[in-house]
């Protein structure tokens, strides 16, 4: 009689959900999860118990995209609810494991037309939180030799060293050079002082016979070519 009074077990909902979304990353990567799943998913490495589907919620609402996460630093994260030190440290591992994952996936590409030079440099630049200008050195058959920090900072208030800049590229025996540079919380479009800046270098550098082939802007995930927009033109003769 007693056992018969006995109310019956309820399942959990949730009982293996997160073996259920591994076997799909195994299958399928993340195709057709949504942003916060992806979230969710990637802290299950860091919460070993717990909902995680909470906190990829709240960081999509702080954020809006994946992407914005891992831009955000380690502050602007442990200010999201359930976001503690170990979920902001995980992130910005992530994000470095990314960037590390583009520096050696370009390794030696020919940048022989705008299309995949706009695609090197927003690899290259599109995660940086502070304006950097890149110089890439280029052999004859336009692949990238040796590449450098030219100088960190607003473009129109960053020192800029032609001797600094020249001396980069004459090590690297090269006579094409590309350059690049981000803007962080602005748009693609190129401002004077990118032209201004581009032209200088470009006259500094064609005194000893090295061409400025093109200059790249990035810009929420989005790259251009001053090239190709007309912006900048190599000298000649």
């Amino acid at each position: 009689m007693a056992d018969a009074q006995k109310k019956p077990v309820k399942k959990n909902p949730h009982a293996g959900h997160r073996e259920r979304m591994r076997q799909r990353v195994r299958a399928h990567g993340f195709d057709g999860f949504a942003e916060h799943e992806i979230l969710e998913y990637m802290l299950f490495h860091v919460i070993r118990r717990g909902n995680t589907n909470e906190i990829g919620h709240a960081l999509i609402d702080a954020f809006g995209s994946v992407n914005e996460v891992l831009r955000a630093d380690y502050d602007e994260l442990v200010e999201v609810p359930g976001v503690g030190p170990a979920c902001a440290d995980y992130i910005l591992y992530l994000r470095e494991l990314y960037l590390a994952f583009d520096r050696y996936s370009f390794d030696g590409a020919s940048l022989d037309n705008a299309e995949v030079r706009c695609a090197y440099f927003l690899r290259k630049l599109d995660m940086e939180q502070d304006e950097l200008l890149l110089a890439a050195c280029l052999d004859d058959t336009r692949r990238v030799k040796h590449q450098f920090v030219v100088a960190r900072g607003s473009i129109g208030k960053m020192y800029l060293s032609h001797h600094d800049l020249l001396k980069g590229v004459l090590q690297s025996h090269c006579r094409l050079v590309v350059l690049a540079h981000n803007h962080p919380e602005g748009q693609t479009i190129p401002s004077y002082e990118d032209i201004d800046t581009t032209v200088s270098i470009a006259r500094a550098l064609h005194h000893f016979d090295i061409e400025v082939l093109d200059h790249i802007i990035v810009a929420q995930g989005k790259a251009i070519s001053m090239l190709e927009t007309g912006a900048y033109s190599p000298l000649s003769g």
